[in-house]
């Protein structure tokens, strides 16, 4: 387990009266930013200039806010064409 980690286990994990969840949540960490820019230059240096843009989104992109542990990444489509 993640250290932080907030589980369904931890009362702290779940607002009062709800619901356990199956998900493990981890407060966030500021490597976040980091391991999606490693990721996005991955993704840039495999597919180059067929990559217009890609994004970091979902929960791990909010600074501050508990997520599950697993960064999300958009790829943006390639202007005025559809694929």
């Amino acid at each position: 387990m993640m250290p932080g980690a907030i589980t369904p286990e931890d009362p702290g994990g779940n607002p009062p009266g709800g619901v356990p969840s199956r998900y493990s949540f981890a407060e966030y960490s500021p490597e976040w930013p980091l391991e999606f820019a490693l990721e996005a230059e991955r993704l840039r240096s495999l597919l180059g200039e067929e990559l217009v843009a890609v994004h970091h989104i979902g929960s791990t992109s909010v600074p501050g806010l508990a997520a599950k542990r697993s960064s999300t990444c958009c790829r943006g489509p390639e202007p005025g064409g559809h694929r």
